[in-house]
């Protein structure tokens, strides 16, 4: 069960996460102290509820100086990038 701020009560069937290194923009790159072009994770969270439609999502970005990243559930898939 997942709690949302509204405090509707909901079962979700699925969580997905993407992560994606990115080059930091605009007001992100402010909100994070660093200069346009600085290599950002991205991570795209969703959470689908039991019809399959998705029912939180976030995108949020971090300074891979900064954190660490650890999934610890479910199955992952790998995607590998496009060769150069």
């Amino acid at each position: 069960m997942y709690t949302l701020a509204t405090g509707a009560i909901f079962t979700f069937s699925r969580a997905e996460k993407t992560v994606k290194v990115v080059a930091a923009r605009g007001k992100c790159a402010r909100y994070l102290g660093i200069e346009e072009g600085y290599p950002v994770l991205r991570v795209l969270s969703r959470l689908f509820d039991d019809t399959g439609a998705v029912a939180v999502a976030s995108c949020d970005s971090y300074n891979p100086n900064l954190v660490h990243l650890t999934v610890t559930s479910g199955a992952m898939a790998a995607e590998n990038p496009p060769a150069p």
